[in-house]
């Protein structure tokens, strides 16, 4: 038995990890992106971590076909993992832009980035890098795997990019609604 699956088979079943399909597709439709709703509520892991929310860009209404609700999931995934591995009093840098036939989201962090040996594995269950530092990070390491399994499921793509001390920003494509 790996080390994940022995992790994966102590927890109890309300933390098994649900197959997302039928969700996206029964509910899919035209979804907006709001980020500043999302960022509102999300206020609490930036006021827990010290960090600050900022909204980069105004973005007209974008609309792409999906699940408002999973694509929600995914936009707070990504905000409380940069609150939680930013460094007190920075900003968390939240963009969205169209590109070519697509729109890309991004969250940006400042803080200790990811390990070059950890790149490989950031999307895979029930991993996370070493949270040896001065606040340990919480939870299963599910987050990045479902955001994954989500956006893939919406025709998308999700990817980051890291430097190590320097901070984290991951960001996904996804269609725009024709």
């Amino acid at each position: 038995t790996s080390p994940k699956e022995a992790k994966a088979s102590n927890l109890p079943s309300k933390f098994a990890v649900p197959d997302i399909t039928p969700t996206v597709f029964a509910k899919r439709s035209s979804a907006t992106i709001m980020l500043p709703e999302s960022i509102t509520l999300n206020q609490m892991y930036a006021q827990e971590y010290k960090v600050k929310f900022e909204l980069m860009s105004e973005p007209s209404k974008i609309i792409v076909a999906g699940n408002a609700e999973r694509l929600t999931q995914v936009i707070t995934n990504l905000l409380s993992n940069a609150a939680k591995f930013s460094h007190p009093d920075t900003s968390v840098e939240i963009d969205v832009r169209p590109n070519n036939n697509n729109v890309r989201v991004a969250v940006k962090d400042y803080g200790r980035g990811i390990p070059l040996d950890f790149h490989d594995q950031i999307f895979e269950k029930f991993t996370q890098s070493d949270s040896s530092d001065r606040r340990e990070a919480s939870g299963f390491g599910l987050g990045l795997n479902i955001s994954k399994e989500i956006i893939e499921l919406h025709n998308g793509v999700i990817n980051f990019e890291s430097v190590p001390g320097k901070g984290s920003t991951f960001y996904f494509e996804l269609p725009l609604k024709q």
